[in-house]
């Protein structure tokens, strides 16, 4: 099919495979060669809706060193037009590789240096300090912070049996002492029978 019947297929836009799916996806590959300098695009089909592939290619020549201009023009160009969908456009820069760096030739430790580090390593705590920051490893605070909220919930537990021994202390003592004693009962008339 040409490009043009490709355009006009009316389910051109729904997706026909997606990740995260099924458990299992078939994903399929290209391989392409990309040479030091190559710049292409990846964006969804709310920009294709919007944008030629004419313009695109334009697009991408004019701004062939400003990815951020180019996306920004893209952006805008999809606005303008409607932006009836959601769209996404990403430019993806094939720079040179990065110098490897430069091979340190490492001695093996001596005897002496070998004896020193064992000694630091009996003596280091049972938590090992980060290597990035020297602090304490989060490891060590996380246990320490859950000994002190075991503390404070045996404290709490131990003042609530507490608090509640003495509030049946107390309700036992008042309820005793509203209890009528009858040495203590006031003489009362006796109740008269009618006639």
């Amino acid at each position: 099919m040409s490009p043009a019947e490709a355009e006009q297929l009316p389910k051109a836009n729904e997706v026909s495979r997606a990740l995260g799916v099924l458990p299992e996806v078939e994903v399929e590959t290209q391989t392409f060669p990309l040479a030091v300098g190559s710049r292409f695009l990846l964006c969804t089909d709310g920009v294709t809706r919007h944008i030629t592939n004419d313009e695109l290619e334009r697009l991408m020549t004019v701004f062939v060193d400003n990815p951020d201009g180019l996306c920004d023009e893209i952006h805008r160009y999809c606005y303008e037009r409607g932006a009836e969908d959601n769209f996404t456009a990403l430019v993806v820069c094939v720079d040179p590789p990065l110098p490897a760096p430069p091979q340190i030739a490492v001695s093996p430790p001596s005897l002496q240096e070998r004896l020193v580090r064992t000694r630091e390593m009996s003596i280091v705590p049972s938590f090992p300090a980060d290597r990035t920051t020297g602090e304490h490893h989060p490891l060590r605070e996380l246990v320490e912070a859950r000994r002190a909220r075991s503390r404070r919930e045996w404290m709490l537990y131990t003042l609530g049996v507490l608090v509640l021994m003495t509030l049946s202390f107390v309700a036992g003592w008042w309820l005793g002492t509203q209890q009528v004693s009858p040495e203590t009962a006031p003489a009362t008339a006796p109740a008269r029978l009618p006639r």
